[in-house]
């Protein structure tokens, strides 16, 4: 479809022509299929009419053309005219690499800001701990995957031409562990990852920080982080100045980051967990108990606003509650929810669809005016970043929908129009942990396919849960339906012939520990023998396959620092395979009179019978019951 712009915004031409390839238009001004206008208007909705070959665009905001061109897309064989409410100022999405060590390189981002601007965002955040250069500061994020300055301009340059407003997103207090456990950085540590504060080093740091900052985002506005602090004061802190409450620390710290934020002009914007850990007696956040006065008011700095992040709630009523609290200390309030796909190869879309419906209508309900889907990556992301898209359309869609849902149809037709692929092809990465027999609401972060891939092939610490669940149909269907997509979405061709390798592992490795043991338990040296001429070498095969085609994924969507996390995972899982077929042999041939590692009780992980794949929820639990 060729398209000519009556009234063009000539700063949106950098990234134009990456947006019209994307969706099949051409940018033209001779032999234009259509005319397209854009005029504006004080009315907070989006207003689409066509007729015949004239398109008009109604919009409250020059961002939204590029969701109004892809509403065109859908609509666009005949005359229409559409209207939709702009329901917050702001709908973001935070990505996170740090804790993650697998930092979106440069073209990742690039083409996930035209997702986002396909899905109508207005707001993104990269979220780097330590990820990130500061000058005079060598020992900052060295070998880690991190951003330069330039990296940083450039991306902003690229977000500013799709409407995007990219917003740093830093700590100044706690989630520091990678930085200061080097030893330059030692005399500024209160705990492992937590800053000492009151040290005029530690500000002359967050000064760097923020300066940093300051100079490479067009934005005034910069997330400083301060979450999850909880062990604040309790360290070397405690040693120098005795015993204070978090409160007066906190209070404290945020006077002097405050002087520092000042200085460079900048508007921050805060997590708000560490306020509620400290009304809470039980040091939680998510505390019924907590309740906040109006003599509270000044726990937050004038100008700064906290954000209410919560993932993990189905119930209207338990946002309500929180966001009521919040505003109590804070006049200016932003939610964080969660696309999800954190410990885990797949994603937990189900679990993101039904917290976003629950969170986001009681922010609509209680108008609050910005929100934004969080990306983490806990314990290293294995999956892919772009494997959340169908849960950051969902989100997208509740910033133009008054209703308290989003309708299955309307969420297919939507991902069709952002990302020119079907919802079920993506819905196939989130099957990876949707296996019979579980409720996805039950578990905070379920993760059957990190289970089934990293646990010990020869001391299967989840074994006992998954003895009675033979999941290797389920999973390889997954193969076959993956590898078709990957021939299918040329886009996404490395991502998906990933995840199909990743489901053929899956499907020898689930239980094959379980069959080994009983084998060996029942005396069946016959089928022992089997199972290690046949099975096992097949295995090896199959996993040394998946970690080639995993690392040129991670190489085509990642900064390459990080990878070697991965390398060691696969190798130990690897050699362990290795291990195995030794052992086995060695049974076999009289050499050992038993296999010690398959006398071990297999005990239910949590000590519950019945979960049929536990809450696990770091690599270090599953590989080994030892210390690592």
């Amino acid at each position: 479809m060729k398209i000519k712009f009556l009234n063009p915004n000539e700063e949106f031409s950098l990234a134009m022509k990456d947006f019209s390839a994307l969706h099949g238009f051409e940018i033209s001004g001779e032999n234009a299929d259509i005319t397209v206008k854009t005029e504006k208007t004080d009315s907070s909705e989006i207003r689409i009419c066509k007729k015949n070959d004239k398109v008009v665009f109604y919009l409250n905001k020059e961002y939204q053309v590029f969701r109004a061109l892809t509403i065109l897309k859908q609509l666009g064989n005949t005359d229409f005219e559409y209207r939709e409410p702009v329901m917050f100022e702001t709908c973001g999405a935070m990505f996170d690499g740090s804790q993650a060590s697998s930092l979106m390189n440069i073209e990742s981002c690039k083409k996930m800001m035209l997702y986002l601007a396909s899905m109508g965002y207005n707001m993104m955040m990269l979220y780097c701990e330590d990820c990130y250069d500061i000058d005079g500061e060598p020992y900052f994020g060295n070998m880690r995957p991190r951003y330069s300055h330039s990296d940083f301009k450039t991306l902003d340059d690229y977000a500013y031409s799709l409407g995007i407003e990219l917003i740093p997103c830093i700590q100044t207090l706690g989630h520091l562990t990678e930085a200061i456990k080097r030893p330059p950085y030692a005399a500024i540590s209160d705990r492992p990852d937590i800053l000492m504060v009151g040290e005029d080093k530690v500000y002359a740091l967050i000064d760097k920080m923020i300066n940093t900052m300051s100079k490479c985002f067009r934005s005034k506005r910069i997330h400083i982080g301060l979450d999850e602090a909880w062990d604040l004061g309790l360290g070397n802190y405690l040693k120098k100045n005795g015993y204070h409450t978090c409160s007066e620390i906190m209070t404290e710290h945020l006077r002097r980051v405050n002087e520092i934020l000042i200085k460079y002009n900048m508007r921050p914007m805060m997590w708000n967990d560490m306020f509620f850990r400290g009304k809470s007696k039980n040091n939680e956040y998510y505390d019924d108990g907590i309740h906040f006065t109006k003599d509270d008011k000044g726990l937050v700095p004038n100008g700064m606003s906290i954000i209410y992040w919560d993932y993990y709630h189905f119930d209207k009523e338990t946002y309500r509650r929180f966001l009521t609290e919040s505003k109590i200390i804070c006049d200016n309030v932003i939610f964080a929810g969660c696309a999800r796909n954190v410990r885990t190869f797949g994603a937990h879309l189900k679990k993101s669809i039904a917290t976003t419906d629950a969170a986001l209508a009681v922010c609509k309900e209680q108008k609050i005016k910005e929100i934004f889907a969080t990306v983490w990556g806990d314990d290293h992301r294995e999956s892919s970043t772009f494997a959340v898209l169908p849960a950051l359309v969902h989100f997208a869609e509740h910033m133009y929908s008054a209703d308290d849902c989003i309708n299955e149809d309307k969420l297919k037709s939507r991902f069709k129009a952002c990302t020119n692929i079907e919802l079920s092809a993506f819905e196939d990465i989130s099957a990876f942990d949707l296996v019979s027999g579980y409720n996805d609401k039950d578990i905070n972060n379920l993760a059957v396919s990190r289970v089934c891939m990293w646990q010990d092939i020869m001391l299967g610490i989840c074994d006992n849960n998954m003895k009675d669940t033979d999941m290797s149909a389920h999973y390889g269907e997954l193969a076959k339906r993956t590898e078709n997509s990957a021939k299918k979405y040329p886009q996404f061709k490395n991502m998906f012939q990933f995840y199909s390798a990743l489901a053929k592992v899956i499907e020898i490795k689930q239980y094959l520990g379980i069959k080994l043991v009983r084998l060996y338990k029942d005396g069946n040296r016959e089928g022992l023998k089997y199972e290690r001429d046949n099975t096992l070498p097949l295995l090896y095969e199959r996993m040394c396959e998946l970690r080639r085609l995993h690392r040129r994924h991670f190489f085509d969507e990642y900064k390459a620092i990080g990878w070697e996390i991965l390398d060691i995972r696969y190798g130990g899982a690897i050699m362990r395979i290795d291990t195995a077929m030794l052992r086995i042999d060695d049974y076999l041939n009289g050499n050992i009179s038993s296999i010690e590692e398959f006398e071990e009780e297999r005990l239910s992980f949590s000590g519950k019978d019945g979960d049929l794949v536990p809450d696990v929820q770091t690599y270090q639990m599953l590989c080994s019951a030892s210390r690592l």
